[in-house]
């Protein structure tokens, strides 16, 4: 699998925005592609940055350098012929690397497999089921109890 394909997966995996792979080859010769995403605050930045530099380890593929992980504004992560881009949304907006390198041809990525769905899930939808919830133990307080015993039940009647 192209380390390219492995990056962008691993940076979606910890919820990166605007993931943009960059063919450069026809472009440059320092490096074949970019991988361009952005972090929403540092600690997200370095946790994309983590996932991308694990899940290319283990594809025998290293780091030959890393910069700016500490600040987490624009993390870049050099591959040799791969170079990753974490950017806070600020970065991203100020370097515009989207527009700079606008003769790159843009890679489209494909779906990773193994992605589980996400359920839809916020705190407001969490206050509405507990509301559903609570509504549905006033209207049935039994449905959510159990039935009423009966004294045909064998475990009531006394020895």
């Amino acid at each position: 699998m192209p380390g390219w394909q492995v990056a962008a997966w691993a940076a979606a995996s910890k919820k990166a925005a605007n993931i943009q792979v960059l063919d450069l080859r026809e472009v440059t010769t320092f490096t074949d592609t970019f991988v361009l995403c952005t972090a929403s605050n540092p600690k997200q930045a370095q946790a994309i940055t983590d996932a991308i530099q694990q899940d290319l380890r283990k594809q025998g593929e290293r780091a030959i350098s890393i910069e700016g992980y500490e600040q987490g504004e624009w993390v870049l992560s050099d591959y040799s012929d791969l170079i990753v881009h974490v950017f806070s949304e600020k970065a991203r907006e100020f370097y515009d690397l989207d527009r700079l390198w606008r003769q790159a041809t843009v890679v489209k990525v494909p779906d990773d497999p193994n992605k589980r769905e996400e359920l839809p899930f916020s705190m407001s939808n969490l206050k509405s089921m507990e509301q559903r919830l609570a509504e549905q133990r006033v209207a049935s307080p039994r449905a959510i109890v159990g039935p009423e015993p009966s004294a045909e039940d064998p475990e009531l009647t006394e020895e």
